[in-house]
């Protein structure tokens, strides 16, 4: 901490987490309007695990109770190709230029999408400098392999 606060004091930063922030040009309003919309909707949070739990008919909710069905249905199975169009359009309201960027991604490359022999079974993005993002995924037809590849592909359209 001491270090912390002599490198904030030495480079003229008015606080800590100003100067961590400013690595990624962040500022610190934005910063505190994100803790503040956290704190203002925690009740909302709490009462959402409070109804799930109820639901479970479970005293205390554990962090793999939220992957817990709630759902008797046979699952939906949804094509890759139907879900390259789900994932454009919910990112289409970041704008045309974001949605080129996974035009190019589907379309050049970018993408590892079905499992391998070998094949982690995991969900990641990596790049190496002055090349394009690679994602790595294991599509599997269901609503988490769109959500897995739409993360995924969130960081790539970032990097």
């Amino acid at each position: 901490m001491k270090k912390d606060s002599f490198i904030t004091d030495v480079r003229m930063y008015n606080s800590s987490i100003e100067r961590h922030l400013s690595k990624d040009n962040i500022s610190v309003a934005v910063y505190d309007n994100l803790i503040s919309v956290v704190r203002n909707n925690l009740k909302k949070t709490h009462k959402f695990y409070d109804v799930y739990r109820d639901y479970l008919g479970v005293e205390k909710i554990h962090i793999a109770d939220l992957n817990a069905p709630i759902i008797n249905e046979e699952p939906i199975k949804i094509q890759y190709k139907e879900a390259i169009e789900y994932i454009k359009d919910c990112f289409s309201v970041f704008g045309d230029k974001y949605v080129n960027v996974l035009d190019t991604a589907f379309t050049s490359g970018w993408i590892d999408v079905y499992y391998n022999n070998g094949k982690r079974n995991i969900a990641c993005t990596g790049s190496i400098y002055g090349t394009h993002p690679y994602v790595l995924v294991n599509y599997n037809d269901d609503i988490q392999s769109i959500i897995d590849l739409s993360h995924e592909l969130g960081h790539a359209a970032n990097t």
